[in-house]
């Protein structure tokens, strides 16, 4: 929802402070979206008209803000927060942006409130679309305002707390305490940049009633290593997310050119599921490989129950597809070979898996 660190410039969708009639947002317009976001939207729901889309915020408009900016750096974790006065605008702006959405064929399926709420003002990096926002205010902002703005708008999209890494999962457990929250929010997104995936199993024993997301992680110049990439990525995610009660997992960048950009005041070193280059030359990098595994679990599969999830540096995760076939997924996370054995009722199935390897079994 507007820009990100990996966008060509800053923007919200309602830029035009002149004359503005709060909380109308009356200046609301999608004009940038329209360049390449919108397009390219349009083109992949011709491929998959089925599939899911969460759109997530990185700055409300600046004129909404403490600092009169979208930099989130500005003024640190105790700055450049929304304005309370303006949470029935920013509430508004959300029911704007799916209805928006919705008129060019583009269904929102789920929306979260910040991208990294806790990120601003701890970063190396220069300055970027961000914005903090505490825990206690998330809830606030979501019983006072977004959901009830969502319900009078008749919206069917989900609200989607947090956003954040792992070791920070104290904050979705004071959100979801909120009872006047908790009655609006479907689940809670998760990042991989700190903390260990068993965070989401942990709010998944707390409020087994909510789903739970994982919505970010990018490989980039500090993980090179194709075993360090295939033990995050295959083993952290695509095995750990499921096998803690997670429903997706999304990566970050899809694409991104041979100089991880475009680059807007954020990450300087990031590698996308693809390279692009510049003269049109496509790279797929590792965690390609990674996702071509994890398309073997079809949308709307169920995780199957095993008796061992991690076994002598071996990690498995075990699905049934929509259609009845099954998928077991495989990472030997040792630097010798290992041969499982997998009991299937009365069948077995040994596989012989090499040092570092992934497999996946599908029958």
């Amino acid at each position: 929802m507007g820009a990100s660190d990996f966008s060509t410039k800053d923007f919200s969708y309602d830029d035009d402070t002149v004359g503005q009639t709060i909380p109308a947002i009356e200046k609301f317009n999608l004009d940038n979206d329209t360049v390449d976001v919108i397009p390219v939207l349009k083109e992949i729901l011709l491929i998959n008209p089925n599939l899911k889309i969460m759109a997530s915020p990185w700055s409300p408009p600046a004129w909404m803000k403490t600092k009169g900016v979208m930099d989130g750096l500005q003024g640190g974790n105790d700055g450049n927060k929304l304005k309370t006065a303006y949470y029935a605008a920013y509430s508004n702006y959300f029911v704007k942006y799916i209805k928006a959405m919705a008129s060019h064929g583009i269904t929102i399926d789920a929306i979260t409130i910040q991208n990294e709420p806790m990120y601003p003002g701890a970063s190396e990096y220069s300055s970027y679309p961000a914005m903090p926002m505490s825990a206690i205010e998330q809830a606030n902002f979501i019983k006072n305002n977004l959901g009830p703005a969502f319900r009078s708008a008749g919206l069917n999209t989900k609200i989607v707390i947090f956003d954040h890494n792992f070791n920070l999962s104290d904050y979705p457990k004071t959100v979801l305490y909120d009872g006047g929250a908790n009655t609006f929010v479907d689940g809670t997104a998760f990042h991989c940049y700190g903390g260990s995936v068993n965070a989401m199993g942990e709010i998944h024993n707390l409020y087994p009633d909510k789903k739970l997301y994982f919505t970010e992680c990018s490989g980039g110049g500090w993980k090179t290593d194709p075993k360090d990439i295939l033990h995050s990525f295959f083993g952290d995610l695509f095995i750990g997310v499921p096998n803690n009660w997670g429903v997706n997992v999304l990566l970050w960048n899809i694409a991104l050119d041979e100089n991880s950009g475009p680059v807007n005041g954020g990450c300087t070193n990031c590698r996308g599921v693809i390279t692009v280059s510049s003269a049109g030359a496509v790279t797929k990098n590792y965690e390609y490989t990674v996702l071509s595994h994890a398309n073997l679990v079809k949308p709307g599969a169920y995780r199957i129950g095993s008796s061992a999830t991690e076994a002598d540096g071996v990690k498995l995760s075990a699905f049934q597809n929509p259609d009845g076939s099954k998928v077991v997924q495989l990472l030997n996370t040792n630097s010798v070979e290992k041969t499982v054995s997998i009991k299937l009722g009365e069948r077995y199935i040994n596989k012989k898996l090499d040092a570092n390897q992934i497999v996946s079994l599908v029958w």
